[in-house]
């Protein structure tokens, strides 16, 4: 929802409309979700060979039977679940969790992420990134991965919004 927020408020308007009417597979929900997608899941263009492959193979029903039918907002089983406690009760190595600038994740739920794991190293942002960080910027993901790796003891690490651009 806080991504929602940076639209329009015409689209917003629109979007919730939609949804409240459950019109997923219409073409007006197809297009928001469409630049949804490129603004907060894969900020990559053109999309990678991968990204496209793990969309030939999704098996929609079991999908949307866990996230919803909507990619933005929660409706399936994982609506009300939380991976606070098990992490908290399990987790017991170095840990480092990486976020997007433009994550469809809120900031705050990542930081509720890391503040649940007793190891975790500080929540870095990777900028310019979307939910797939990964694909979006694998240098920089890999710049922020090697400190810990090579220290897995608990340390901050250099904040890469401040990195110059490369």
């Amino acid at each position: 929802r806080e991504r929602i927020a940076t639209l329009p408020t015409f689209t917003q308007k629109l979007l919730r409309k939609l949804e409240d009417e459950q019109a997923y597979e219409s073409p007006v929900y197809q297009a928001i979700e469409e630049v949804l997608t490129s603004h907060f899941t894969c900020r990559i263009v053109p999309k990678p060979d991968c990204w496209l492959d793990c969309f030939k193979g999704l098996n929609k029903k079991v999908y949307v039977g866990m996230q919803g039918a909507s990619e933005f907002t929660f409706g399936g089983v994982l609506k009300h679940w939380s991976v606070v406690e098990r992490n908290r009760a399990i987790i017991r190595v170095p840990t480092l969790v990486l976020a997007g600038e433009f994550d469809t994740m809120s900031q705050e739920c990542q930081q509720q992420v890391v503040d649940s794991i007793p190891t975790a190293w500080p929540l870095v942002t990777i900028p310019r990134a979307a939910h797939c960080k990964l694909l979006d910027e694998p240098v920089l993901c890999c710049d922020a991965i090697a400190p810990p790796a090579r220290y897995p003891r608990r340390q901050p690490l250099l904040h890469l919004k401040q990195r110059p651009k490369t």
